[in-house]
């Protein structure tokens, strides 16, 4: 339908895209600029219409260096969830035209938080999934566990909790399950080798079931979605020497009723991201 291109002399990267409410489009994304003397690299925001055709577009310029942006609409306008390059999570409340309203920080001196994904809830709370970098007692090795945040129609955390085992782990997508608890797809590093995982947690944070998704080699979860009567998750997974990826299907309490791998000879498959159209699934990501 079209194809379009966004951009100035800087370089731009989009992370999130969303149909809105007047049925156009909003994009995150980062905008960098590089000099030999100057570097900087900014949460950018886009609005197009259903053609592609831009209604406006804006970068904030905030006294850090961000690597990624997220949005969502709300009653009231946008919300950007967005990582610092020094660890720390951002959240930026504009108005429907973008104009900046308010802007909340979360993070503490000695740790570093990452965002991956964020969420409206039912309730109209910002839920973020990322992970939490923490420095060990003996300052050589970090302890990376697997976040998830909430957060207040103000910005304002309501709950946070870290769920983790020995070695890197990370959340990288969440969903409202249809009673009011949050699904969340995430990675988990056990003894070296990658596992994708499901978790359920009630609105307050705490947990009612996980489960692991194992391979031949590692797999992770990247995309979670709903379908008419469960859930479908995402993401790479090493079969057959090849690296591809997986669907699986789930039930509420976690029970995983069918799952496929897809890989193709000569090929590197990567999901990033998957949807229903209809009674379909359609997935994005790259190859090489």
């Amino acid at each position: 339908m079209f194809n379009k291109y966004y951009g100035d002399f800087r370089v731009e990267d989009a992370f999130s895209v969303k149909e809105t409410k007047d049925s156009n489009y909003i994009i995150s994304g980062i905008s960098y600029l590089y000099t030999a003397e100057f570097s900087r690299s900014n949460i950018y925001l886009l609005k197009v219409d259903k053609y592609g055709r831009k209604i406006w577009g804006r970068n904030y310029l905030i006294d850090k260096n961000f690597i990624n942006s997220y949005v969502v609409e709300d009653s009231k306008g946008y919300l950007i969830c967005a990582t610092s390059r020094i660890g720390d999570i951002h959240l930026i409340k504009t108005d429907i035209n973008g104009r900046l309203l308010w802007e909340k920080i979360y993070g503490k001196s000695d740790r570093e938080e990452v965002a991956n994904n964020l969420m409206l809830s039912d309730a109209g709370e910002y839920i973020v999934v990322g992970n939490l970098k923490i420095l060990e007692k003996d300052g050589k090795k970090y302890i990376i566990d697997a976040l998830l945040v909430k957060f207040d129609e103000n910005g304002d955390k309501v709950w946070d909790v870290v769920f983790g085992e020995k070695d890197d782990d990370e959340f990288n997508d969440v969903i409202q399950a249809r009673n009011g608890d949050f699904i969340i797809a995430g990675t988990f590093d056990v003894s070296g080798l990658s596992k994708g995982v499901i978790y359920r947690v009630d609105k307050n944070g705490r947990l009612i079931w996980n489960k692991k998704l194992s391979g031949e080699g590692p797999v992770r979860g990247e995309s979670i979605i709903f379908t008419d009567q469960g859930y479908l998750i995402g993401g790479y997974a090493y079969k057959d020497l090849r690296d591809g990826f997986y669907l699986a299907y789930f039930n509420d309490k976690g029970d995983i009723l069918w799952r496929k791998n897809y890989n193709k000879k000569g090929m590197k498959i990567f999901l990033t991201t998957v949807s229903m159209l209809s009674s379909n699934f359609v997935v994005g990501g790259y190859a090489y």
